[in-house]
């Protein structure tokens, strides 16, 4: 019996009315909760900290992506200029050509007149 009361927390509270009333709480009562608030406590921070770790990483792989996206738009806005100067080669050369073809109309158009010449001269030639 006397071991009993040794395993036992004992609380007691006075009211103001005097009357006392006792609570017996068993021993394991209070190892109980405190090791359950650290398994709850424990649970929570590693919790928070699994948290924290992924939210870090994505935030490392976002600002990586946006670095990315930004290269990205340079070379575009490059090859955009490298495209219009292109372009504009390439209409430069069409004109160009456009401008040998019509020399070249002009070219056969005297090399018939040239060839006509001639034929006028051959019969000239032969007539005399």
């Amino acid at each position: 019996m006397n071991n009993e009361k040794n395993s036992k927390l004992s609380i007691m509270i006075i009211p103001k009315t005097r009357k006392v009333k006792r609570f017996t709480l068993p021993n394991w009562l209070p190892k109980s909760i405190l090791t359950t608030i650290i398994i709850i406590s424990t649970f929570v921070f590693f919790t928070f900290n699994r948290k924290a770790n992924i939210n870090s990483n994505l935030q490392k792989d976002n600002m990586e992506q946006e670095k990315q996206i930004n290269e990205l738009q340079a070379k575009v806005q490059k090859l955009q200029k490298i495209n219009e100067e292109k372009d504009l080669t390439v209409e430069e050369l069409q004109q160009r050509n456009v401008e040998l073809d019509g020399k070249v109309k002009e070219i056969e158009v005297k090399l018939e007149e040239i060839a006509k010449l001639k034929a006028q001269l051959e019969n000239l030639a032969s007539n005399k």
